[in-house]
């Protein structure tokens, strides 16, 4: 009772059996982070046309490791692994034309993967849900780091809302998540 028990030393490798069970019935640690990032907008943002622009999602709903930076609108995970990258995406009304739609991940800086949705988009002149975007990228858990952007082709400029729920979270809403 109380004793502290050691198996194995740092840089160690402890190999478990095929077949065998691992049972915990007490707290677990030091096997890594479940990260889980929720932000939205506070307020709608526009887009000029034809310029990838960084989406402003500057409310945190849930981020358990502390690893988004509301200020620059960037997720840097301090653990590597795979992370899942979910932008869900609302536009304004307002507009009389819509072409070319694109969605996509930063990684360090540079367009990492997007989505294009293409030319004479039907729902130009209604409040309307821009298809999700979502990808798995993998991360360093040191120096990379991700950011939402998007783009658009069309006259004049396009606004991205945030439409509030009964949860006060908005439908334009970013989600990063570890998945491995």
């Amino acid at each position: 009772t109380g004793t502290a028990l050691q198996i194995g030393d740092s840089g160690d490798t402890i190999t478990i059996p095929s077949g065998a069970t691992i049972a915990n019935s007490g707290t677990a640690t030091g096997f890594g982070s479940s990260a889980i990032v929720v932000v939205h907008m506070s307020t709608s943002q526009g887009f000029s046309k034809d310029v990838w622009e960084k989406v402003d999602f500057d409310t945190e709903v849930f981020d358990t490791n502390g690893e988004y930076d509301t200020t620059n609108k960037r997720f840097t995970p301090t653990t590597a692994g795979y992370y899942l990258f979910s932008m869900s995406l609302c536009k304004d009304d307002g507009e009389s034309q819509v072409n070319n739609i694109y969605t996509g991940v930063y990684k360090n800086g540079s367009l990492y993967k997007s989505q294009k949705i293409l030319g004479n988009y039907p729902y130009y002149q209604i409040e309307h849900f821009i298809p999700i975007f979502q990808t798995i990228v993998y991360c360093n858990g040191s120096s990379d780091y991700l950011e939402p952007w998007f783009s658009w082709g069309a006259n004049g400029t396009l606004e991205l809302d945030v439409y509030p729920d009964s949860l006060t979270t908005g439908k334009t809403e970013l989600t990063i998540a570890k998945v491995d």
